[in-house]
């Protein structure tokens, strides 16, 4: 009885469907549509939503502001020359990817980024993402993840 009145609020929230990403390229996605999304297969959407976004790179140039939301801004900013070993950095890293999550994810918000472990012989940093889901009623969602600092790439788990 629950997963039905989760399926129905889910429905009824334009803002709680599958992304744009995984309607284009899953099926079942689409049908998220019409018969409305769990709690765990919205979360799972939006898990792998934030994980295609925070692989891609945004392009840099003056030519484009900061505040536009567009394909050139879409993702996170080249971070391979940072210096990760400075917590000020690492705290840097974790305000850029919560400002990106809240222009590009709009099933989210108040979104916060914290480092959870620092594992500086292989370069990886743990993240804790965690943030509001935008449905009634509001619900928290926690992602965990790790990041490859070498290859600038996130894995969630």
């Amino acid at each position: 009885m629950l997963n039905y009145v989760w399926r129905r609020i889910l429905t009824t929230n334009p803002f709680m469907t599958a992304s744009i990403l995984s309607r284009l390229t899953n099926e079942t996605a689409m049908a998220y549509n019409f018969i409305g999304m769990t709690l765990d297969e919205l979360c799972d959407d939006i898990k792998n939503n934030l994980q295609s976004l925070l692989n891609t790179r945004a392009w840099q140039s003056e030519t484009f502001e900061s505040s536009q939301t567009n394909l050139f801004t879409y993702g996170l900013p080249d971070f391979s020359h940072d210096y990760f070993d400075q917590q000020s950095v690492q705290h840097s890293l974790c305000i850029q990817i919560a400002h990106v999550i809240e222009r590009y994810e709009p099933r989210l918000s108040h979104v916060r980024v914290n480092v959870l472990e620092e594992k500086r012989l292989q370069r990886l940093l743990a993240l804790r993402i965690s943030a509001l889901l935008n449905s009634e009623p509001v619900q928290a969602a926690v992602f965990e993840s790790k990041l490859d600092l070498v290859r600038q790439r996130m894995e969630f788990f």
